[in-house]
């Protein structure tokens, strides 16, 4: 059910993410890298806690682990933060959408 809501998701905003990933790289390389650092606290991090601590849910290396997804979680929430910051201010700022822009090609 969540994979089909996912995928469904991911075709819809597809094409902007592709043209934010074309025009504007930078800030789609840094929202990217707060997206995977997101999943990491969200998923992987889930996962090893479900695995190894599910009958033990008091341990000290636990609740480290909880912690730790946590602070995964939201230092990628805030990475994403950043880069659509950053975003906002080059747009509002009126700069070239690309690097190729910024220096045309000279007339002959």
């Amino acid at each position: 059910m969540y994979a089909v809501l996912g995928l469904l998701i991911l075709a819809a905003i597809l094409r902007p993410l592709r043209t934010l990933w074309i025009h504007r790289p930078r800030e789609a390389r840094i929202g990217l890298a707060g997206a995977g650092v997101f999943v990491a606290g969200a998923v992987v991090l889930e996962i090893i806690s479900y695995l190894y601590f599910r009958a033990d849910l008091t341990s000290v290396n636990y609740k480290l682990l909880v912690a730790g997804e946590e602070f995964l979680e939201m230092a990628g929430v805030s990475i994403i933060l950043y880069g659509s910051l950053l975003l906002a201010h080059s747009v509002s700022a009126g700069a070239p959408p690309s690097p190729r822009d910024r220096h045309p090609e000279p007339k002959r």
